[in-house]
């Protein structure tokens, strides 16, 4: 039998099905890795606009959220805000607060904020929720 000197067809499928088989299990890995990354991102984006409308209610003050107004309104962009990602939705609810029975002589006024961002991220519908509390000064 004469000595090769090359390498078969059959030895290259072989290398390469070995390469292939090695390097898979990699791949996956490094997409799952950026599928977190990603998600990671949006959360601290959302986490974000959640408090520029927070900060942007409390310093436009207490008499300037009327509760009856706001109830899940969307406030994709706050004048001077920059504008934020088509898939995020931003939503404002502002609630007078409400005492226990007995405590109806509380000399405070306060609203309380509620912040929704709703985005969707890898096919599954994300929320992220901020409270705050707007301080309406005392009550003669």
């Amino acid at each position: 039998m004469k000595n090769r000197l090359g390498m078969s067809f059959v030895d290259v499928m072989i290398a390469v099905f070995v390469l292939a088989a090695g390097l898979l299990p990699a791949f996956y890995v490094f997409s799952k890795g950026n599928l977190g990354t990603m998600m990671t991102r949006d959360e601290i984006l959302a986490q974000t606009y959640a408090s520029e409308l927070v900060d942007y209610a409390l310093a436009l003050g207490y008499d300037r959220f009327p509760p009856g107004e706001f109830q899940h309104r969307e406030m994709s962009q706050i004048p001077g805000g920059a504008p934020i990602e088509d898939r995020f939705h931003r939503f404002l609810t502002v609630v007078d607060r409400v005492l226990a029975p007995g405590n109806a002589d509380w000399p405070l006024g306060y609203r309380i904020l509620q912040v929704e961002v709703a985005w969707n991220s890898a096919g599954v519908e994300q929320k992220f929720a901020l409270t705050g509390l707007l301080f309406g000064g005392r009550k003669e």
